[in-house]
């Protein structure tokens, strides 16, 4: 009985590791769970912030907010010359293209889930943003993936495209490392334990530990003043999304030698400009304190050529809060300070140009 037990445990074992290193069983599985998300097998989401549904923290009302984003029309009378391309991530998938000023043509796409196609119109001025989280910078701009993101209009080309690097191939991987990269435990935990009928113990194990001993679960961590909940990745003495991690002058200058090989790629390209939008980590505008100043030295490079949309002296200077307080997001507030720095951008691009009537 032992036996047939062990081998039922294996055989489980081996199918939920299948399962949780393919980015598309995970897909499914997702959909399909967050369509019943109310239910016993349903997951963990409060809508309160991601960092509260990462550390289980539906009992500490302090870190919760409600989504407050919102759009509103520009005030600007001006040409709608602009052809604005937007290769972005969750912090700016959700604006509609009635939010920017001057646009005749709007296209968004997710990065390493879609693919921007843009086609050049030279009756307009056509304009390609690259927006990155500060904790994708260097993994993202230390590489000149956006070369396969970015692509003209093909009749064959493909909607979606998957980021290999963080899946591994089973069950032979290219190394046994790629299946323990925290993508594929985030799934294995996903897979086995993160499902309504439990969630309780996990709320109460989650309180109990922040009023004890006023410390987060799994990947989250507190701000020093107590009113701010970071992901812990950003927070950490070394790794590549960290705020506080060593930075070498060498490193920043490969990513600005990537980013002037994109610029002069895609201006050779027929685009006009070429901007990149860098958002900082919550932590490195909050808790600045040992910040290696990754988004300053980027956009103060003496030899970077790409333009710059700087939010990041913006936020610097703001005294009212643009991130929410349980998410790695901003508020709708900290939103609109970027999509005003967007239009301004826009704007200037609208009015300089000579060559529109």
């Amino acid at each position: 009985m032992k036996k047939v037990v062990s081998y039922i445990l294996i055989v489980l074992g081996i199918g939920i590791l299948f399962i949780s290193t393919s980015r598309e069983m995970m897909g499914e599985i997702s959909s399909v769970r967050n369509n019943i998300d109310s239910g016993p097998f349903g997951t963990h989401q409060t809508n309160k912030g991601d960092l509260v549904d990462m550390a289980f923290l539906d009992l500490v009302p302090k870190f919760h907010s409600e989504l407050d984003y919102y759009f509103p029309k520009p005030e600007y009378s001006g040409e709608n010359n602009i052809n604005l391309y937007l290769l972005g991530d969750s912090y700016t998938h959700m604006a509609p293209d009635s939010a920017f000023a001057g646009v005749n043509e709007y296209r968004y796409a997710w990065r390493y889930l879609q693919e921007l196609h843009y086609k050049i119109d030279s009756t307009k001025e056509n304009i390609l943003v690259i927006e990155v989280a500060e904790r994708y910078i260097q993994s993202f701009l230390s590489t000149q993936d956006i070369m396969w993101m970015v692509k003209p209009i093909e009749p064959t080309a493909l909607n979606t495209s998957y980021d290999a690097v963080n899946y591994a191939k089973f069950p032979i991987p290219d190394s046994i490392g790629d299946l323990f990269n925290p993508y594929i435990n985030q799934n294995i935990e996903y897979n086995l334990f993160n499902y309504n009928f439990i969630n309780p113990v996990r709320e109460a194990k989650a309180w109990l530990n922040y009023t004890v001993f006023n410390r987060a679960s799994g990947n989250v961590t507190i701000a020093k003043n107590g009113e701010q909940l970071f992901l812990k990745s950003t927070t950490l003495p070394k790794g590549n999304k960290s705020s506080y991690s060593k930075l070498s002058s060498s490193s920043v200058d490969s990513i600005i030698q990537n980013l002037n090989t994109i610029y002069e790629h895609y201006t050779n390209n027929g685009f006009e400009n070429v901007y990149i939008a860098l958002i900082p980590n919550p932590v490195s505008i909050i808790q600045p304190d040992g910040y290696n100043h990754l988004i300053p030295r980027i956009q103060d490079h003496p030899d970077l050529n790409i333009k710059v949309i700087d939010i990041y002296s913006v936020y610097k200077q703001e005294t009212k809060r643009i991130y929410r307080p349980g998410d790695t997001h901003w508020t709708g507030y900290g939103h609109r300070l970027w999509i005003d720095a967007i239009n301004e951008m826009l704007i200037k691009e609208n009015n300089k140009s000579s060559k529109y009537p």
